[in-house]
């Protein structure tokens, strides 16, 4: 709107948290030297956990923790489900917004779908121990104006990412360039089907073991903080 362009007009720099975020701001004139990429990872203390056992013969369970609103892409999301093949698999919702009736009937339709409703955050932790793969959404059209941080908090949990998000929005860029997921292609209502299919326990140990990696060695928040405080000081100091 106007009025967002007006105050942003009034910034000497801008901070994004994705890199397609920051395309968005160019075409829309901003200058490349005002805008700083600085992804949302916050301060994490790490868990060192063992991620949740998953064999051949036990269930694939999928976790999506959140906001169900109108912005992330859930009745996409539930259509790729629909057509899912694959029976030894649980897809957990938690959260709450305006997508949770839909869930809810769904639900009612389809055993393997579960909502849990909200939680406490304090129940937050045992979730995520107790499940395998978080499921990530964005509605079509949204990219350059939302990034899931949860996307990194999956991460830091051990979970690797299943997302169905645009080509090139920065949930896409971080799964592709640190092999950290899967992601569902929005035109193929059998996509998800066929990643389903073919996560073994040999293919979800090698996913995790990546995901390891990344949520030890990547996925500090201190730089970022750091990046946003040193932005700071040198506004100050002008």
């Amino acid at each position: 709107s106007l009025l967002y362009r007006a105050s942003y007009n009034l910034c000497d720099d801008i901070v994004v948290v994705g890199r397609d975020m920051r395309e968005e701001f160019i075409k829309k004139g901003f200058s490349d030297s005002s805008l700083h990429y600085i992804p949302n990872l916050g301060q994490t203390v790490f868990d060192d956990f063992e991620a949740c056992h998953y064999g051949e013969d036990s269930k694939l369970k999928l976790l999506f923790f959140g906001n169900l609103g109108k912005f992330q892409g859930i009745p996409e999301l539930l259509d790729q489900i629909s057509h899912v093949k694959r029976k030894n698999v649980d897809f957990i919702f938690v959260g709450a917004g305006e997508n949770q009736i839909v869930i809810q009937e769904r639900a009612k339709q389809d055993t393997r779908i579960k909502y849990l409703g909200q939680v406490p955050m304090s129940e937050r932790d045992k979730i995520y121990k107790t499940t395998h793969v978080s499921m990530i959404s964005v509605r079509r059209g949204m990219k350059g104006l939302c990034v899931p941080s949860k996307s990194y908090f999956s991460l830091a949990n051990r979970h690797p990412i299943l997302a169905m998000v645009e080509k090139n929005s920065e949930i896409d860029l971080l799964c592709s360039e640190l092999d950290c997921g899967w992601l569902i292609d929005y035109d193929d209502c059998n996509s998800m089907s066929n990643i389903l299919d073919g996560i073994s326990d040999d293919v979800f140990r090698t996913k995790l073991n990546k995901v390891r990696q990344i949520s030890t060695e990547l996925l500090d928040g201190s730089q970022s903080l750091n990046s946003i405080k040193n932005i700071m000081l040198e506004n100050l100091q002008r």
